[in-house]
């Protein structure tokens, strides 16, 4: 996370699924005074973050079901995807590239990109997440999808031999 921070000089973030929603487990703050601010333990909905979006793609379908037919597609703004149809397109792109983006989605002004962390057989357990205003962000969108894709396999092999140990 502090490779991310210090590479991309924006926000970067370390979410989980809890109820439904994503929490905030880790945020390190860029050192810009214009920045989104995060903190441990904030939730947000799924559908309309980054973080929420790269674990949502990778659940079991019939997990995706039950958190999409439990939790309205409230909108945050007015980017934000209210149709679990274009969700479900959405999630697809998600899966297809490794990476979520929220352009503006859950806050007017700000984008945050995101890639998921697995664990050893496979199952989405986090994803970690870089954000910023859009005016920063758009330039430097194709390096950060990059570096979070790496970033996300390097704490997957991190975290593998964890679980392996813990069954």
């Amino acid at each position: 996370m502090n490779d991310l921070m210090a590479r991309h000089v924006e926000n970067v973030n370390l979410g989980v699924l809890q109820n439904g929603q994503v929490v905030h487990l880790d945020v390190i703050q860029s050192p810009n005074a214009l920045r989104v601010a995060a903190f441990p333990g904030e939730r947000n909905p799924l559908h309309s973050t980054a973080l929420g979006k790269a674990i949502l793609a990778f659940l079991p379908e019939s997990e995706v079901n039950t958190l999409l037919d439990g939790n309205p597609l409230v909108k945050k703004t007015p980017k934000t995807i209210t149709q679990k149809a274009h969700l479900r397109e959405h999630l697809a792109l998600v899966r297809e590239h490794g990476v979520a983006i929220d352009l503006e989605e859950n806050l007017s002004g700000v984008t945050c990109v995101a890639a998921p962390i697995f664990d050893h057989a496979g199952r989405v357990v986090a994803a970690l997440s870089v954000s910023g205003p859009t005016s920063r962000m758009n330039s430097k969108l194709n390096a950060i999808k990059n570096d979070l894709r790496a970033a996300a396999l390097a704490a997957t092999r991190m975290i593998a031999p964890f679980y392996r140990s813990e069954e």
